[in-house]
């Protein structure tokens, strides 16, 4: 399950919304994630959302409710970088959503403080099956969720959690995690998804990359 597919429901749940407007690309393009934030890195072919990612969504958005649905809304993911080293592999992607309301947001963040977020992750990782690029079926494991801290001065409100699993497959089980980290400014919720098999994404590049979308998000504003 690639981590862009993920960082789509995280924060609100799926959009429907009809597409975003100039101002809105423009914005997320600004903000995202890019090739020069992550040198050694490159950028994973596009993939088309699978049947397996359409069955993660519709699980974490039942769990989830419509209260934390950002339904009109709009998401604008970056490209999902990988690096691999042996059996370390590294996924990073970003995504700008833009709500419809600020409540839309409180209501959101809300959720996320109360547990609900990590709760919902686990329930939707958990035994769910996907297909790598060669055709090879693994499966989740043993997910389970914690939180992280995260500081964004001069945001509405963030969020960070951390999920750790077991992917296997043909071979030994291996472990693999995945950190969410997030915030919001006025309408925009950006999320920062690292997924990693074998050790999780470093703590000092991480915040880095987090620390550069609240610095691009706060000079978008008026």
């Amino acid at each position: 399950m690639a981590a862009a597919a993920v960082a789509a429901v995280l924060l609100l749940g799926s959009s429907s919304g009809s597409g975003p407007t100039p101002a809105e690309t423009k914005a997320a393009e600004a903000i995202n994630l890019r090739a020069s934030d992550l040198p050694g890195f490159s950028i994973a072919p596009h993939q088309a959302a699978s049947p397996q990612d359409h069955q993660f969504d519709t699980d974490f958005n039942r769990c989830i409710g419509p209260q934390a649905s950002n339904s009109g809304g709009v998401d604008l993911p970056s490209p999902t970088f990988i690096a691999a080293n042996g059996a370390q592999v590294d996924e990073v992607s970003s995504d700008v959503s833009f709500a419809t309301s600020s409540s839309t947001v409180t209501r959101a963040l809300a959720l996320i403080h109360a547990g609900t977020l990590g709760g919902c992750l686990v329930q939707a990782l958990d035994g769910a099956t996907f297909t790598t690029s060669g055709g090879v079926p693994l499966t989740i494991g043993n997910a389970n969720a914690i939180s992280m801290q995260t500081r964004a001065p001069g945001s509405v409100g963030s969020f960070g959690v951390r999920t750790s699993m077991t992917i296997s497959g043909p071979a030994a089980g291996l472990p693999a995690s995945m950190d969410a980290l997030g915030f919001a400014v006025g309408r925009k919720e950006i999320t920062l998804t690292a997924f990693t098999i074998g050790q999780p994404f470093p703590t000092g590049a991480e915040q880095r990359l987090y620390t550069r979308l609240l610095t691009r998000t706060l000079a978008q504003q008026p």
